[in-house]
C-alpha cells in the first residue's frame, strides 16, 4: 500500500512466546518523524510466572527529531528485575538496560547512547528516557521482568 506521498508501508509480525498470538504492526518510513512502537515482554523465569502483567505506556509514540520520549512500564508484581530491550526492523533483540530494586541500573547494554537512561521509581516501575531522539532510534522497545 503506497500513501498519497509515495511512501510505502511494511507490515511486520512480532511473535512473543509468552503470547499466543501474533501481533501485526504496521510501520511507515519517515523522515521528519521518530516512530517508537512500544510492547511488554514477559521473561517467565519461574514457576508461576506466567501471570504477572507488564504494561507500557504509552504503546506508540511518533516524535521529531530532537524531541524526548519518556515509556513508563509498570509490573503487576514486584519481580527484582526489570528490563529494556530495542528492535530494529525486525531484526534481533538488542539488550538496552536492567535494573534491580529501586532507582538501581544493574547494566548497561554495550553501546547504548549516552541519551538513553532508565530509571526505577519502585519495585513495580522503571521509566525509559531518551533524550534528543534521532531517526536511527525508530524501533520497537520492551520491557521485561524477572525475578532472576
Amino acid at each position: 500500500m503506497r500513501d498519497k506521498e509515495g511512501g510505502d508501508w511494511k507490515t511486520f509480525n512480532l511473535n512473543k512466546k509468552s503470547v499466543e498470538n501474533t501481533c501485526p504492526l504496521e510501520w511507515k518510513k519517515m523522515t521528519s518523524f521518530v516512530f517508537f512502537q512500544c510492547l511488554s515482554l514477559l521473561i517467565p523465569c519461574a514457576v508461576g510466572q506466567a501471570g504477572v502483567e507488564v504494561t507500557q505506556i504509552p504503546a506508540v509514540l511518533m516524535l521529531k527529531p530532537g524531541q524526548s520520549a519518556g515509556i513508563n512500564c509498570t509490573q503487576s508484581t514486584s519481580n527484582t528485575y526489570m528490563y529494556w530491550y530495542q528492535q530494529k526492523n525486525s531484526g534481533p533483540l538488542q539488550f538496552l538496560f536492567s535494573t534491580a530494586n529501586s532507582d538501581e541500573v544493574t547494566e548497561r547494554g554495550d553501546e547504548v547512547p549516552a541519551r538513553f537512561t532508565v530509571s526505577r521509581k519502585s519495585m513495580e516501575k522503571t521509566d525509559l528516557q531518551i533524550s534528543g531522539v534521532e531517526a536511527e532510534d525508530t524501533a520497537v522497545y520492551y520491557c521485561a521482568a524477572s525475578p532472576q
